[in-house]
């Protein structure tokens, strides 16, 4: 099942201050004489994106992981299980489903308001490694800069090598659809508000 956000009527989308970059590394290679690496590779990604709000706002956004699901695509369900005393989560996860795929993961947050949220999934089954570590900086008091540092390795070797092949084009999704997102949400906030 796929989630399609329509874009709210006569409201005008804002220009990027500055379009989202991403880079990969990795420690070693994917692919040997066609056949998959029997030591499949850590992946490791960093996408930064320049967002015209205030850090709380996308912080806050980053931190409601039960809604990745009505923004996210392939995200088909999303949840937070446990919360800290601010009621930001602690225990969260996804289900994605892509194709013929369909994986469910939980992570271990830690979250430090207004500035950083990190991730450590506690599903063996599925990776040997995810790491994600979201950093909120503010620019000024309207505009801030997330930077998503994202370090996985998949136990199973075909999801390794379907990710090395696509995980650009999933990191310029997933950025434009938390753009997508952040915009939606300030206007119908501000909406809320006027």
């Amino acid at each position: 099942m796929m989630y399609v956000l329509r874009p709210l009527q006569g409201l005008k989308r804002p220009q990027l201050l500055q379009p989202f970059s991403t880079s990969r590394t990795a420690t070693g290679p994917l692919f040997n004489s066609a056949v998959f690496n029997s030591n499949s590779e850590l992946q490791c990604y960093t996408v930064q994106k320049k967002f015209q709000y205030p850090q709380e706002f996308v912080f806050q956004m980053i931190a409601d992981v039960d809604r990745y699901h009505e923004f996210m695509p392939h995200c088909t369900s999303s949840f937070i299980r446990e919360r800290d005393s601010e009621g930001l989560p602690t225990v969260a996860g996804l289900r994605v489903g892509y194709l013929n795929y369909d994986e469910e993961f939980t992570c271990a947050l830690n979250c430090v308001r207004p500035t950083t949220i990190n991730a450590k999934s506690v599903t063996l089954a599925l990776f040997e490694t995810l790491n994600t570590e979201w950093t909120v900086e503010a620019i000024d008091d309207n505009h801030c800069k997330a930077v998503l540092n994202l370090r996985y390795q998949f136990k199973n070797e075909l999801y390794n090598a379907v990710s090395a092949l696509v995980a650009k084009k999933v990191s310029n999704f997933m950025t434009k659809a938390f753009e997508k997102r952040a915009y939606e949400l300030h206007n119908s906030t501000k909406s809320l508000e006027g």
